[in-house]
């Protein structure tokens, strides 16, 4: 069954024990589950690739309306000037999804004439994630 992009819900905590406050703004989420690969083709391969996978990267981006006074945002911030571990919980319906400890890779702010202040945020996993339903 299809789920609903709108009752996503993506909260940030400043540990893993830290209440999780809601990053309002957002409306866009992109989760990059991918895998390091090696290209090991040597020259007895007969013109065909080989490769193997290493490490899996984990990465979420999300972007939106710039809430500057948002408890969500200050905490991203924060993290992100201190070089520090930030907690995302992302329930997809509402109820069930993942949650992580990321990195802040990088926070980026555009504004347009009409006014509207955009907030782009691109993090990296540190560890495996966990899913939850709560």
């Amino acid at each position: 069954m299809a789920l609903a992009g709108h009752n996503a819900v993506i909260s940030i905590a400043t540990g893993a024990s830290v209440t999780y406050v809601t990053m309002t703004g957002m409306s866009q989420l992109t989760v990059d589950d991918a895998k390091d690969m090696f290209d090991i083709t040597d020259f007895v391969d007969s013109n065909i690739r080989r490769r193997i996978t290493g490490l899996q990267d984990f990465g979420l981006s999300m972007s939106g309306n710039c809430e500057m006074n948002d408890a969500g945002y200050l905490r991203l911030t924060a993290a992100h000037r201190a070089e520090s571990l930030i907690y995302v919980r992302v329930l997809y319906n509402g109820v069930a999804g993942f949650m992580n400890a990321f990195v802040v890779e990088s926070k980026n702010t555009s504004s347009s004439v009409d006014g509207k202040v955009d907030l782009e945020v691109s993090l990296k996993s540190s560890g495996d994630i966990d899913l939850v339903e709560i």
